[in-house]
């Protein structure tokens, strides 16, 4: 959510530029379709109760994280 949310702030500001702007935007629509998709993955996973890692980084960061416990 925090992903989405600094998505959606970048593109409200580089909508205010002409073209390039406008170019950017139709991606972040794209990236935020995305990421609305990898959100319903993890709440049908929750409603399960399955616990599982995220579908795209979840092992790299299980292995970033794993020597902090």
């Amino acid at each position: 959510m925090l992903l989405a949310i600094c998505l959606y702030t970048i593109q409200f500001f580089l909508l205010f530029i002409p073209h390039i702007g406008w170019m950017f935007s139709a991606l972040f629509g794209i990236l935020g379709l995305g990421l609305f998709i990898l959100w319903i993955m993890g709440l049908l996973s929750a409603i399960n109760r399955e616990e599982k890692p995220l579908p795209v980084f979840g092992d790299k960061i299980q292995q970033l994280l794993s020597g902090l416990s």
